[in-house]
């Protein structure tokens, strides 16, 4: 079935509107790696989050992709409509149509008959594979579908495994095609007990190679994921040999093709939650040999080695665009160390931080025998167990040493501003709370129902998000539609209003719901964000939380400096580009950080969160002029005047926030430590030796941070940030007079930074992080 370019066309243009609906920031990566022209097979992984998945490459990749289908959607009354007209080319696999054996099966003698299987007998189950191949339930050909459950002390689901069934050899026995050589599959096939399972005739995808031909032929685009099904687990599955058959398979019929199969990975923070973030990264295009082709053409052991070598490169490929992990135990080890690590100082995009993250994990699993790394990952549970018992994020730990009277006027400011973005999004809340509720137990439901018929799910998660668009794309317009009859019910009975407004009203109604639902989400997510960022003014406000909190961040801000220490001293060893990665072309420029890291993206109300200097904040955050610049270098260099003359000023745990340090916000100022009597030198994270307080030393005077975040969103992704402009005005107004008669002169900001240190010793040496990543 062609494609058709123009309702292809629109139904991504209404899918990607959908989709930028639900998440809250979609980036995609490396998209110039795509070629504009030619053939091209998409290879797509994980495949975490079933249709949704399609829907993100057709939204990033400027081209017109066409997916293979199972036919399980593919036969859905709905579902299949879309597919269809989105060009998808369906498939008919092995798993769809296989039946459930009713015996289990075993490998009495692997040494001897490795390729003959017999049936478990005594199990109640009169078993005769004779009579069963006459009646065409198994026969030469068929495939056995078999689950090998995890090793000892694993967990997760098994791995799926599929023998070919060559031939019938008496009542009880079946002979495969190959013999089982695996030592996994041979060691649970030994056991008398067996396994069970499903036995499914032979497929003949011959047609469906025939199609992906023609329109890799056609110079169109096709898209696949390699791993088969969706699933929700940490690591990927087991790549299937479609992808290289293709290319393969279209480069042999068509000599004239150079088909480029092109990696993408598909990250997601909470794939199943609305308005969460993800990113499509897409890896440069492989090119497939020739000599590989003339492998395939002369078929046996070649075409197998061709398929193998193909395969392999993709598999290669896809791993260096995604982010994976052998369990999620290590996966949330690696998310929480991504948090706590920050290079440079500096705020990071969501690309960098999937970056990170990837290398963090790769740098885990070749040092995880590395003493420093084993104790490193101790204390970040240790440190995640307290976080749990104290109802925090690590996001939230630095913010709770705000003042006391400071915090408590922050809190009522939000707690108003939290009543009033209330206010706004009830209406299309209480709409739309009928759509929400359906979408979610249908979801929970259909998650059910999908885990129960998988071997290879966890929780089902990955049909979660796709169910919710699914509801919400059938009832927004029915609930819509039906609240506008019952306007017009009420006013034209009930009311009795003349004819022009028993008509008028319901048409403007039935125009101004999609824009309040659109109103409800914007206000309503920022409305969230604020009531998640009351936890840590709560601690600053409640004395008898101030020992706690302070206790809390101590641990945070030493396990930082150990981190920053290991990574930095491991990371140049196994990235040679592990100091300059950050500092990228495609990195924010330093003059502008400032500026553009005020504002969250999907955010359109983040100017109203600026407490209380409304003019002077919407100067500050959304400024990009010359004037917003010079004023950032004056109030840069009045900041260190401050630093130099109240840099040997302490305080105690309970009034932390009376001091202001600009050096955070302004990425051009230097960065400052106070050293106490006690201080030793420690290795900096840039391996620069530098005056660093120890932890048996007296608490250093916090600085407070000029950036108030009201929350960084539940993934730890680019937050809601709020400047107290008035401070930053007030500040660099008082302190570009001169430091006041009664302090000693301050010295140059260039020579001196604090207590004696010049600028050059610490100029590289990164704060610890006063706002989460």
């Amino acid at each position: 079935m062609a494609m058709n370019a123009f309702l292809y066309d629109v139904l991504a243009a209404l899918f990607s509107f959908v989709v930028g609906i639900f998440f809250r920031e979609i980036r995609a990566r490396g998209s110039q790696h795509i070629p504009k022209t030619g053939p091209v097979i998409f290879v797509a992984a994980p495949h975490h989050n079933q249709f949704v998945d399609p829907l993100m490459l057709i939204r990033t990749a400027r081209r017109r992709v066409g997916f293979l289908s199972t036919q399980s959607p593919w036969n859905r009354r709905y579902v299949g409509t879309f597919i269809k007209a989105l060009g998808a080319i369906g498939v008919t696999r092995a798993i769809d149509i296989a039946v459930k054996l009713p015996v289990r099966i075993w490998l009495p003698d692997p040494a001897n008959a490795p390729d003959l299987l017999e049936a478990v007998v005594g199990s109640g189950v009169d078993v005769d594979f004779e009579h069963w191949a006459k009646l065409g339930k198994i026969a030469p050909g068929h495939s056995l579908l078999l689950v090998i459950p995890p090793a000892a002390g694993a967990s997760g689901p098994g791995t799926d495994v599929t023998l070919e069934i060559a031939s019938v050899e008496g009542p009880t026995r079946l002979r495969l095609r190959r013999a089982v050589t695996d030592t996994d599959v041979v060691t649970a096939l030994s056991l008398p007990t067996g396994l069970a399972a499903r036995v499914a005739p032979k497929v003949d995808y011959a047609q469906m190679y025939e199609a992906v031909y023609d329109r890799l032929h056609a110079g169109e685009c096709i898209g696949i994921f390699p791993e088969g099904g969706s699933h929700d687990r940490s690591e990927l599955l087991p790549f299937k040999a479609g992808a290289a058959i293709m290319a393969l398979g279209a480069m042999e019929k068509y000599s004239e093709l150079d088909v480029k199969l092109v990696p993408v990975g598909l990250s997601y923070f909470h794939a199943h939650r609305f308005r969460s973030r993800a990113v499509v990264e897409y890896g440069a295009p492989i090119s497939v040999p020739r000599e590989w082709v003339e492998m395939y053409r002369a078929g046996g052991a070649d075409k197998r080695a061709a398929c193998k070598n193909v395969l392999d490169l993709v598999q290669a490929a896809v791993a260096n665009v995604t982010v994976t992990a052998p369990d999620y135990a290590t996966l949330q080890v690696i998310q929480a160390v991504r948090r706590l690590y920050r290079p440079l100082n500096r705020k990071l995009t969501l690309v960098q931080k999937l970056e990170l993250t990837r290398r963090l994990m790769r740098g885990y699993l070749h040092y995880k025998s590395d003493p420093r790394v084993k104790d490193l990952e101790q204390k970040v549970l240790y440190y995640n167990q307290l976080l749990r018992y104290h109802g925090l994020q690590d996001h939230q730990v630095e913010r709770t040493a705000i003042g006391g009277m400071r915090a408590l006027g922050l809190l009522l400011y939000r707690l108003a501003l939290l009543t009033l973005m209330g206010l706004v999004a009830l209406p299309g809340t209480i709409l739309n709370a009928p759509i929400a509720v359906a979408a979610s137990r249908i979801s929970k439901r259909k998650a059910k129902e999908a885990l129960a018929a998988s071997t290879v799910k966890i929780e089902g998660r990955d049909v979660l998000a796709t169910w919710k668009l699914l509801v919400a794309l059938g009832l927004v317009p029915l609930v819509h539609i039906l609240y506008t009859l019952l306007t017009w019910v009420v006013v034209r009975f009930a009311l009795k209003w003349p004819a022009p407004w028993t008509w008028f009203v319901p048409l403007f109604e039935l125009t101004a719901l999609p824009y309040l639902s659109l109103v409800a989400v914007s206000w309503g997510e920022t409305g969230a964000d604020i009531y998640k960022s009351l936890a840590p003014l709560l601690y600053s406000v409640l004395p008898t939380r101030w020992t706690s909190s302070h206790n809390l961040r101590q641990v945070r801000r030493q396990l930082e400096r150990d981190l920053n220490d290991v990574v930095n001293d491991l990371g140049p060893t196994l990235f040679p580009d592990f100091k300059t990665f950050f500092l990228k072309d495609t990195e924010i420029p330093a003059a502008q950080q400032s500026a553009a890291g005020l504002q969250r993206v999907s955010s359109w109300v983040t100017s109203w969160l600026v407490h209380p200097a409304g003019a002077a904040a919407a100067a500050v955050s959304s400024s990009r002029s010359g004037l917003q610049l010079a004023t950032s270098a004056v109030v840069a260099r009045a900041a260190n005047l401050v630093m130099a003359a109240t840099s040997s000023a302490s305080t105690s745990p309970t009034a932390e926030a009376d001091q202001l340090d600009l050096t955070p916000f302004f990425v051009s100022a230097p960065h400052s430590h106070a050293a106490s009597p006690t201080s030793t030198t420690a290795r900096s994270p840039t391996g620069t030796g530098s005056p660093r307080t120890s932890p048996a030393s007296p608490t250093p005077a916090r600085r407070v941070h000029v950036k108030e975040v009201a929350e960084e969103s539940s993934d730890d992704d680019d937050g809601l940030v709020v400047v107290k402009a008035a401070d930053v005005m007030k500040n660099a107004a008082t302190v570009s007079q001169g430091p006041p008669p009664s302090s000693p002169p301050a010295p140059a900001p260039s020579a001196v930074v604090a207590n004696g240190v010049p600028a050059a010793a610490v100029a590289d040496v990164p704060e610890p992080r006063e706002a989460a990543v």
